[in-house]
């Protein structure tokens, strides 16, 4: 499976840092989606350092104990 990427505009910090995106689905990815999607989730927050703005962007997984080989395995 392809994705689409012509209507995904980046911002110039994005070209700046040379962002790539992922043209084909492939096991691995959407694995890793499913993860976040099951036992994750994405967050962000705003604040001010040194009177500055910023945006903390952070993923999130949460695995049973149990799970502990696994993820280890998979390095979340």
């Amino acid at each position: 499976m392809k994705f689409d990427l012509s209507k995904i505009e980046f911002s110039k910090r994005d070209i700046s840092r040379n962002i790539k995106l992922p043209i084909k689905l492939t096991e691995n990815l959407a694995e890793f989606m499913g993860i976040i999607m099951g036992d994750g989730h994405l967050s962000h927050y705003r604040g001010y350092f040194k009177g500055r703005k910023y945006v903390q962007y952070e993923i999130h997984i949460t695995g049973n104990v149990s799970e502990t080989e696994y993820l280890r395995y998979r390095g979340l």
